[in-house]
């Protein structure tokens, strides 16, 4: 490509580029519609399951390790893409001891350590 050819590209693109810019600007800052939970095993045993359940359903749904990951002692599991709102959490060792907390508030980030 010649020389006069780029130059013709230049100010077209540069203009291009200036219309991008203020059409984001318009559209204003980006926020995050989601929230996470991490989970800290500070139990003796592994934990096998982890439920994630709306404080307005009945039972536990919503299990976050998919049956084929669990989260070892002293270890840490985050569970990311939660709608903020208000929960019931339940987790379970592999021999199926539980520790539940209800009514728990998940807005960005929270933690969660699970003792015996």
């Amino acid at each position: 490509m010649n020389w006069l050819r780029l130059q013709g590209l230049i100010l077209p693109l540069a203009i291009l580029a200036a219309l991008a810019l203020a059409a984001l600007a318009c559209v204003g800052p980006v926020t995050s519609n989601s929230a996470s939970l991490t989970i800290v095993n500070d139990t003796t045993q592994a934990l096998c399951k982890v439920y994630v359940s709306p404080n307005t359903e009945v039972g536990w749904a919503g299990e976050r390790l998919g049956g084929t990951r669990t989260i070892g002692v002293g270890e840490r599991f985050t569970v990311t893409d939660i709608e903020p709102g208000v929960y019931n959490l339940r987790a379970e060792t592999c021999s199926g001891d539980a520790a539940e907390r209800y009514d728990q508030t998940i807005e960005n980030q929270v933690e969660w350590t699970v003792t015996d």
